[in-house]
């Protein structure tokens, strides 16, 4: 791609960089210390520091020797307390005729003395802190953060059933937030075709490569190896059946992994995910949820979530040969985010800018389109789907039955399959005047407001095509979503009905624990450079008359290869429309009409036309508002249709002052007009124009 290449950039001014950097520095310190006198031997899983293994953290190290005639092994366990001393038994021959020799103070008390009572964390940060952008404050805050919250923060991560499958403390706090991420956290998951075979570990690594048909990042995982999905594999086709995972070596694991709750709104489309302690066992106990934590509606599916480790086939002797024509049963949401905290804010003109310290979670659920996949167990920590509408009737039979028509397996339990990642994120929330928009906001309620969704992925959509070139990013690196809540939520109570509700668009770093994206998009300069662009440069091509006959998106102005799910939902009009909220506090109707009402009236047009060729009597058509408002009138069966901007809300009882003066404007010309009868309708030009049939039907019967 020609043209200059923007300036890489480090964001110094964050004192989150640097207080990663300094936490890794201080525990290696505090490691090396004579307070530690048993030193963590380093693993294969060191990469992020030698911190020794969960259990050690909170654990008495204790050091045994067996008194055992045919042993005399020294040994070391944890313990919690001293009070199991009395249950100790060797490691070696498990003989409880032990001795014991040594005992050690758990890594927590000694690093936590470490940091209260050294001189280190004042070296540490202000070595790091030279020549940054960093404020006093900024630095006397990560002093203070490693002196009062370090341990908090550990013993969170470790409870924390997300990483429950991290065993080396450097890795899980380094996958958790708390220390610099090397190399990139390992989401590949595997699809295997068997079961590993073997007796030594170099015959089970060969057959590991042998039954292994592909691998993929977990976040296209969960679609691409879901249940019933046909995959491809030297001409063979295998079908995507469960959840099996190995080790390295090739040892069986449990596939599942933790268990997560996710409740997922059929309103507003908003995702909540609480995690479940007991994650070592799958559960179907129900949470107490009744109620969508966005918006506040009760109509929520819930449903057990886990980040599979692995995924097999249905394990055939003989994989089906090649079939062109099977499709792909798997399908996710768009990214989500649960319930947030409050953040820091800013603004650029009418948009509230806000972003976190810590990286926020971005969740992805596949759940069968809202039912789960019913799962029973099969073979050695192995799981398989049973429902047959996923499979051909043959491979089915050959997964669940077992001789004479005898169904050997049925559902233990339905589950979602997802993915939790850690991030960075920013979120964006649209703020019109009330002169602009009723409720200050842009409605999301497809009821309400048909075109709201639409409006605010589309400006998402063209803010992230912007921020390529301007930061220099490549499309996979970010990605944008919606995070929907409800209005009284955001301006309090009694803003507006308790259904009505908008969405935050978000932001959000595609690398785990991020890579400063997000929090770089969102300074006030940043954020302001990449409007004007969209305003001076891209608005100006989208308006362009070469560019008239693009109806709603095209590759050429908000499609991409990365939202091509959303490619129905996207309209540059609307895009630019929310640029003028944002930038001029200006919302106009001339994108929709176009130059001297040209669109409009060929719009109307075109309907009357068809109306005329196909259905007896006359439409009339009115113009209010120096003709930038459209009333189509069927005065024979007493219909009237009002179409105005696609971001006005459509509720006859919170109309406003346009709509209500275009009302009034009909009823004096024509006496049976109504405005509580369903034969008077709101719709907007956008709509309209993709839906005529429906308008016609309405307007004729």
């Amino acid at each position: 791609m020609a043209g200059p290449v923007a300036d890489p950039f480090l964001d110094t001014s964050h004192d989150r960089i640097i207080r990663r950097v300094a936490t890794s520095e201080v525990l290696r310190r505090a490691f090396l210390d004579e307070r530690i006198v048993n030193q963590p031997q380093a693993t294969q899983d060191s990469n992020h520091g030698t911190f020794g293994s969960r259990e050690s953290w909170l654990s008495l190290e204790t050091a045994l020797k067996c008194n055992e005639e045919n042993c005399r092994k020294k040994t070391s366990i944890w313990l919690l307390d001293n009070n199991d001393s009395d249950s100790v038994a060797c490691n070696n021959c498990g003989s409880i005729n032990v001795e014991l020799i040594e005992q050690y103070k758990p890594y927590r008390d000694c690093v936590n003395d470490f940091v209260l009572n050294t001189t280190v964390v004042d070296d540490v940060v202000d070595a790091l802190s030279i020549r940054t952008e960093l404020t006093e404050t900024q630095i006397n805050g990560i002093k203070k953060w490693l002196r009062e919250d370090l341990i908090t923060a550990i013993d969170e991560a470790l409870s924390d059933p997300l990483y429950a499958t991290e065993n080396e403390l450097s890795r899980l706090l380094a996958f958790s937030g708390y220390l610099p991420m090397f190399g990139f956290p390992t989401r590949v998951r595997s699809l295997f075709s068997g079961y590993v075979e073997g007796g030594t570990k170099r015959e089970k690594e060969l057959s590991l490569e042998k039954v292994t048909v592909s691998d993929r990042s977990l976040d296209m995982a969960i679609a691409m190896f879901s249940p019933g999905a046909p995959r491809v594999k030297e001409g063979n086709q295998h079908y995507c059946a469960g959840f099996a995972a190995f080790d390295l070596h090739g040892y069986p694991q449990d596939p599942l992994g933790p268990e997560h709750k996710v409740v997922q709104c059929t309103s507003c489309d908003g995702t909540t995910v609480r995690a479940v302690n007991d994650h070592s066992e799958p559960s179907q106990e129900s949470i107490n949820a009744p109620f969508c934590s966005h918006c506040g509606s009760s109509d929520v599916s819930q449903l057990s979530m886990y980040q599979p480790l692995g995924f097999r086939t249905t394990w055939a002797k003989k994989p089906e040969p090649y079939n062109e024509n099977a499709e792909s049963q798997g399908s996710i949401n768009n990214p989500q985010i649960s319930a947030l905290k409050s953040g820091k804010t800013n603004s650029v003109g009418a948009i509230e800018i806000e972003t976190w310290d810590e990286p926020v979670q971005i969740i992805r659920v596949n759940n069968h389109r809202g039912d789960g996949f019913p799962i029973a167990r099969k073979g050695n920590k192995s799981w398989v789907c049973v429902d047959p509408s996923l499979y051909p009737e043959s491979v089915f039979n050959r997964l669940v039955y077992r001789g004479q028509g005898e169904q050997s397996l049925s559902a233990e339990m339905s589950i979602a399959i997802g993915e939790i990642r850690p991030t960075d994120v920013a979120t964006f929330l649209i703020k019109p005047s009330s002169e602009l928009l009723k409720f200050e906001a842009i409605i999301s309620n497809q009821s309400e407001c048909p075109s709201g969704n639409s409006a605010l992925r589309s400006f998402g959509e063209l803010v992230r095509q912007t921020c390529l070139p301007t930061l220099d990013l490549r499309a996979e690196e970010i990605e944008i979503g919606l995070y929907p809540e409800s209005l009284n939520k955001i301006y309090g109570p009694g803003h507006g009905p308790e259904h009505l509700r908008t969405a935050r668009i978000f932001i959000a770093d595609k690398l785990e624990n991020g890579a400063g994206y997000a929090p770089e998009i969102a300074k006030e300069e940043t954020f302001n450079l990449i409007l004007r662009q969209i305003d001076e440069i891209e608005a100006p091509r989208f308006e362009a008359n070469e560019h008239q006959l693009c109806d709603s998106s095209c590759m050429r102005c908000v499609q991409s290869w990365e939202n091509r799910f959303l490619h129905h939902q996207l309209d540059w009009r609307l895009a630019l429309d929310l640029v003028d909220i944002s930038l001029r506090n200006k919302l106009t109707m001339d994108r929709w009409v176009g130059a001297e009402f040209e669109r409009g009236n060929r719009i109307i047009r075109d309907f009357k036309q068809a109306w005329e060729d196909n259905i007896e009597g006359d439409l009339a058509v009115e113009y209010h508002e120096n003709g930038k408002l459209m009333s189509i009138i069927n005065s024979r069966q007493q219909k009237a249709l009002v179409l105005g901007h696609p971001l006005w809300v459509q509720d006859k009882n919170h109309m406003n002052e346009k709509q209500v003066n275009a009302v009034i404007e009909l009823q004096e010309k024509y006496g049976w007009i109504d405005k509580s009868s369903d034969d008077f309708k709101l719709s907007d030009i956008r709509i309209f124009s993709k839906s005529s049939v429906t308008f016609a039907e309405h307007l004729a019967t």
